[in-house]
């Protein structure tokens, strides 16, 4: 994760942990979902924008695409290659290419990419509607784009609960927060990327909350049954696109269509 600008080795270990979480788990589950629905069954080119470890990227190689991983992070793409290297067949690992550096030093002739993944990565910059128009300038007409970042509802509901009014009131002001791993993060109002995504332009398909339900669980899924972890995420996906509650989540999942 993160841009040239931020510094995300200190913190791989604590990402790498978090996908072992309840929390990370809900994330990914959902995410995963939301994309079967819209993604094509041909093989495709997909852009995952400061990918980190590489969750997404394996899953995506295992159902036969092809990824191109952009993380400026040593650490973390020394986190990516051993995930790889020990649940990806061979085939399946030639189909990922590690990018070491920010998606702006991507080479000009990695375009028309069928996908792109922008996976809590915008809301770490410094202007983050820049950086989602940026990823996006790499897809061809009618690609999808996927973006998950901090939901600012939630957020606010999160630092009330936690009585942390110092950053309610930065919140307030300039809708920016600490997060678990302590980086400074922005959290967006769904309308903002509605309209973040619509200026591109692209046209949005869907979009759900991530974590409406799960976010104080703190706690393993190998410590819990399969059959309660499996009824937590079916409920996380039914009250996440809830058009009543979703804004609430501690993540936003937009997906969206390149118009041209």
């Amino acid at each position: 994760m993160g841009s040239a600008s931020t510094n995300f080795d200190a913190a791989a270990e604590i990402f790498a942990d978090y996908g072992a979480s309840l929390r990370g788990y809900v994330r990914y589950q959902l995410i995963r979902r939301n994309l079967e629905a819209v993604l094509s069954k041909k093989p495709l080119r997909i852009l995952d924008a400061g990918g980190g470890s590489g969750p997404d990227a394996a899953w995506l190689s295992e159902l036969g695409h092809e990824v191109v991983l952009v993380e400026p992070s040593a650490e973390q793409r020394n986190y990516a290659e051993r995930r790889f290297n020990f649940f990806l067949q061979p085939e399946q690992r030639q189909r990922i290419t590690i990018f070491p550096r920010s998606i702006a030093h991507l080479p000009a002739d990695q375009t028309d990419f069928d996908v792109a993944l922008i996976h809590a990565v915008a809301m770490y910059q410094p202007k983050p509607a820049d950086f989602i128009a940026t990823v996006a300038q790499r897809v061809r007409p009618g690609g999808l784009l996927s973006v998950v970042e901090k939901g600012y509802y939630g957020t606010v509901g999160r630092v009330i609960r936690e009585e942390n009014f110092d950053e309610l009131q930065q919140l307030e002001r300039n809708q920016r927060s600490i997060n678990k791993v302590a980086h400074e993060v922005y959290a967006f109002k769904p309308e903002e990327l509605q309209v973040i995504l619509e200026a591109l332009p692209a046209k949005i398909i869907a979009w759900s909350g991530i974590r409406l339900l799960t976010d104080t669980l703190d706690t393993q899924v190998a410590m819990m049954e399969s059959s309660e972890v499996q009824h937590l995420v079916d409920l996380e996906a039914e009250f996440g696109q809830h058009p009543d509650l979703r804004a609430g989540a501690q993540l936003l999942h937009f997906l969206a269509r390149k118009s041209h």
